[in-house]
């Protein structure tokens, strides 16, 4: 490379190839790599793991790279790792370890027990449509495109799930849809009351709980009480005089349904746990008077109890006619509350699926790279 360009105008790649020159130059003779590939295209992580090779049989040097590509992990490396919910599950040289193995190690076989939500057939009508996405590409932050020629739908009374690792674009997707991100091309088409005058989606029946509360949902100067009616003090207000005693009973409810630890209604949102401002998100959306929920990891920072409290709180939607698009990390999680499920891997969706026709495997295959047969 050009030593005198600017950092910024370099590719991924080029980047990730300057900071292991770095460490190198320093004497290193161990590398912690954490997801180095997470924003390469795949020739560039081809490249790149051929390189690393070459370093560690010229220069001695060991290297230890974290990483969910299960393909990569097969094949440029000696010995694999597998850590699930903080535990050691794997350490084997990789002598003949297969991706299969691999993801049973890395997802686990069996699902929580708890009982499955019932599968709801969803009104695939096109008088329920309330959602369709086409061709959607949208711009990543390091990558060209970070999402690449998605489409689906959502219809009303469902919930479809989007699961995939973190990175490949399933929350830059999300952004897209509630209009925090500019999408480079496609299309985006609400239906119904989700539809407002300039054929866009009206905000005002579209819920979002985001997987960054603090910079996109919620303000933390503000107080628990005043985040919680920020976004539904019309539902109080009667000819333009706010019903505030209505409003501050239904506050202190929410507080105790979802169980938000804090000194009173009045207390800065910056004095809650991470987990309490996540919940107080979560009270507000699920709560309001809505067409469609926008849920991008809605139960992270939540014990066991809330998690399942919120799950049960979404599925009540989606059973009054709500939409939901669910996206998450987590198998049992998306299997627990989606009645629709797609995958996202490197920008692309796979097909859609009813939750019926999927397994815990098949997802964890899909989620790594891998192909069903």
């Amino acid at each position: 490379m050009d030593l005198d360009t600017k950092v910024g105008l370099l590719t991924s790649g080029q980047k990730q190839k300057l900071e292991i020159i770095k460490a190198l130059e320093s004497g290193a003779k161990v590398l912690l790599l954490d997801e180095p590939t997470s924003v390469l295209a795949q020739q560039e992580r081809e490249t790149f793991f051929k390189e690393l090779s070459n370093l560690s049989q010229q220069k001695g040097i060991s290297m230890m790279v974290t990483t969910h590509k299960l393909e990569d992990a097969v094949r440029y490396s000696h010995r694999i790792i597998v850590l699930r919910n903080g535990k050691l599950i794997m350490d084997k040289l990789n002598q003949d370890l297969t991706i299969n193995e691999l993801t049973l190690a890395m997802f686990g076989e069996e699902i929580k027990k708890r009982k499955l939500m019932e599968n709801f057939q969803p009104l695939n009508k096109e008088s329920n449509l309330l959602l369709k996405v086409q061709d959607l590409f949208v711009p990543g932050d390091l990558a060209e495109y970070i999402v690449k020629g998605v489409s689906f739908e959502i219809y009303k009374a469902e919930v479809l799930g989007i699961i995939g690792i973190a990175g490949n674009g399933q929350v830059e997707l999300a952004d897209a849809i509630v209009g925090i991100r500019k999408p480079s091309s496609g299309r985006i088409i609400p239906y119904g009351r989700l539809r407002d005058s300039k054929g866009e989606i009206n905000k005002s029946r579209l819920g979002y709980i985001s997987d960054d509360p603090l910079r996109n949902c919620l303000s933390k100067e503000m107080s628990v009480r005043d985040n919680l009616l920020i976004s539904t003090i019309d539902k109080y207000s009667r000819r333009f005089i706010i019903n505030w005693k209505e409003a501050f009973q239904n506050i202190n409810l929410l507080i105790k349904d979802f169980q938000i630890k804090c000194g009173s209604p009045f207390s800065p949102l910056m004095e809650l746990s991470g987990g309490n401002i996540q919940k107080v998100v979560v009270a507000r959306e699920t709560t309001r008077d809505i067409d469609l929920l926008v849920a991008v990891h809605p139960a992270r920072g939540l014990d066991e109890r809330t998690s399942y409290f919120v799950y049960d709180e979404i599925k009540k939607l989606s059973r009054k006619g709500i939409g939901v698009l669910f996206i998450s990390e987590d198998i049992d999680e998306v299997l627990y509350v989606s009645d629709r499920i797609g995958v996202m891997y490197e920008g692309k969706l796979s097909e859609v699926k009813p939750k019926n026709n999927v397994s815990k495997y098949s997802l964890g295959s899909l989620m790594v790279g891998g192909k069903l047969s």
